[in-house]
C-alpha cells in the first residue's frame, strides 16, 4: 500500500515480534482454556482482518476514497499473509520434531 507506513523491504523491529509474541500468547491462553484451536484461529484471523480494515479506511479522506483503496488494500494483506504463512509452515517443517518432542499427538 503506497499512502502507509508498510514498507515490503522493510524488516520488522523488535517491537513488531514483542506485540506478535503477546497475540500468539494469548491465543495459546485461548486454547488452554479449552476453545477449540480451530475456532482461536478462525477469530485470530478475524480479528486481524477486521483491524486492517480499520486501519485502512482511517486512512480514508472518505468513502470513495476508501473505494479506491479497497483492492490495493486487500491484494497488499492476502500478500502479506500468504508470505508469512509459507515462511511459518517452511519453519515448522524444518524444525517439526523440536517443536513437538514432548507432544503426544504428533
Amino acid at each position: 500500500m503506497s499512502e502507509t507506513n508498510h514498507d515490503d523491504d522493510q524488516k520488522p523491529d523488535e517491537e513488531f515480534w514483542d506485540l506478535a509474541d503477546t497475540f500468539i500468547e494469548n491465543a495459546n491462553n485461548l486454547c488452554e482454556l479449552s476453545h477449540d484451536t480451530g475456532n482461536v484461529s478462525a477469530a485470530l484471523l478475524y480479528a486481524a482482518s477486521r483491524f486492517s480494515a480499520f486501519v485502512v479506511a482511517s486512512s480514508a479522506e472518505d468513502s470513495a476514497d476508501l473505494e479506491t483503496k479497497q483492492d490495493e488494500a486487500t491484494d497488499y494483506f492476502v500478500d502479506q499473509f500468504r508470505l508469512m504463512m509459507v515462511e511459518n509452515l517452511k519453519d515448522y517443517h524444518q524444525n517439526f520434531d523440536d517443536f513437538f518432542e514432548d507432544d503426544e499427538t504428533a
